[in-house]
């Protein structure tokens, strides 16, 4: 939290209120879990990582990837707050133009393209996903976005939005309950609140 200057928890305890960023936190496991571990080592060290986007999630993202000793390159469709989060992390910024000249082992989505309702759109173009590149989405609204379907469909190792959702559900449960969350059970139950049928159900009930 101290690096990213952000929270979105706060646990009131005996002395006080204490603030958490989730994002931070959960994004690390996230990608620790899809990736092949190292031994003595971070799966992230000298990974060259591309990230769009310079919101709250691609602060946490980036201040996250950098501690790590990746090697971080920002590019977001508004110029002046990409390069201002780059310097903040101390990493490079590229115009949203030039993103796909940049060669990259891991792509991290932090922008809400491809969210619902504009499910048609990807922040990437499909020339970019290679096989072997990982892919991660961090939008989870559809979970399998047009990003997340064309890597797939490439050859890319995919994670999605809701494993990061989920991580982020379980370790709030940790903060406020002092207990371990039923992640098994909360993937399960997000994953059906998101399913199509899902969807589909409750726009028919608005009509």
């Amino acid at each position: 939290m101290i690096e990213t200057k952000a929270a979105n928890t706060l646990v009131r305890g005996p002395d006080g209120f204490h603030a958490y960023n989730t994002d931070y936190q959960c994004v690390l496991e996230t990608l620790r879990a899809n990736l092949p571990a190292v031994p003595g080592g971070s799966p992230l060290h000298d990974k060259t990582v591309l990230v769009l986007g310079a919101g709250g999630v691609a602060r946490a993202v980036t201040h996250a990837l950098h501690h790590e000793g990746a090697l971080v390159t920002i590019a977001n469709r508004t110029e002046e707050r990409g390069h201002a989060l780059a310097e903040e992390v101390g990493c490079r910024n590229v115009d949203w133009a030039a993103r796909h000249n940049v060669i990259a082992d891991i792509l991290v989505n932090c922008t809400s393209v491809g969210m619902h309702p504009n499910v048609d759109e990807s922040p990437i173009h499909p020339s970019f996903l290679k096989p072997g590149l990982t892919v991660f989405d961090t939008v989870y609204t559809p979970e399998t976005t047009l990003l997340v379907k064309e890597s797939r469909d490439r050859g890319c190792h995919v994670i999605t939005g809701v494993d990061l959702f989920v991580r982020q559900a379980a370790l709030q449960f940790q903060l406020f309950t002092g207990r371990e969350a039923p992640q098994d059970l909360m993937r399960k139950v997000v994953k059906r609140a998101l399913s199509p049928v899902t969807i589909r159900s409750e726009d028919e009930s608005d009509a």
